[in-house]
């Protein structure tokens, strides 16, 4: 039986980890991923950076975003990947290049995980919640212009 690319009963932890991998890059995995970072953002930055909650947020929530690009990146580098599975992350990584709207649909699973962090604490303050609202106004903007552009290169694909 193969163990690669697909098949979750592996001899060796590569195929494994590259299963996960793929997962992660894929609806729904990998909005559940990024709605539950966006969910521990306060609690992370009050743990570290603690309250009150203010501005300082907002830097805490770039830098986030920023690991969110810049661990994958890394692991990239140091764990050895398939060619196969390399090539699909080049593929993504030249989308989000050519298409803004790529990146700013992340927001929107973010903001969600912001806003649900909003609703269930029940104290949340104006820093939270328009961090929220911006991450889910932005976002929602990307995923409307990602959609088009997803027609469009399926469109694009059908006409080869």
């Amino acid at each position: 039986m193969a163990a690669y690319p697909l098949s979750l009963r592996t001899t060796t932890r590569t195929p494994a980890l590259e299963h996960m991998m793929r997962r992660i890059d894929m609806p729904p995995v990998q909005s559940v991923y990024q709605l539950l970072i966006g969910l521990l953002v306060v609690p992370t930055f009050t743990r570290t950076v603690g309250r009150p909650i203010d501005w300082r947020l907002v830097p805490f929530f770039l830098m986030v975003l920023a690991a969110v690009r810049v661990v994958p990146a890394v692991l990239r580098h140091l764990l050895p990947f398939s060619a196969d599975l390399k090539a699909q992350w080049f593929e993504q990584r030249q989308l989000a290049k050519r298409h803004d709207s790529y990146q700013w649909r992340k927001l929107f699973w973010f903001g969600l995980g912001l806003a649900a962090y909003v609703a269930l604490s029940g104290r949340a303050g104006r820093v939270e919640q328009s961090l929220a609202a911006g991450c889910l106004v932005a976002g929602s903007l990307g995923l409307v212009f990602w959609r088009r552009v997803g027609r469009t290169i399926a469109g694009t694909a059908k006409g080869r």
